[in-house]
């Protein structure tokens, strides 16, 4: 169930991230949604031991370090838009 958590928590971070995108950048959402669970799911199964990653309890610290990793992959992801932005 955290597992599944955590996917969701990146991908609700993708669309954070897309949400005020221009259309050329909206194509890019399948992309960043990609990374951006991949950040979820491997900071979370940093942040919790590994008996409980299938766990039916909510680990609220896996679920914020999943967040937080979703948000830095996907900046590393993006880090060539994040230069042309301050252009």
């Amino acid at each position: 169930m955290n597992v599944v958590l955590w996917l969701m928590a990146g991908a609700v971070m993708a669309l954070l991230a897309n949400f005020r995108a221009n259309a050329v950048r909206r194509q890019r959402l399948l992309v960043d949604a990609a990374f951006s669970a991949l950040g979820a799911l491997l900071a979370g199964m940093a942040a919790v031991p590994a008996g409980e990653w299938f766990s039916f309890e909510v680990d609220w610290p896996g679920m914020a370090a999943a967040a937080c990793g979703a948000a830095a992959l996907l900046a590393v992801a993006n880090i060539h838009a994040l230069r042309d932005a301050r252009r």
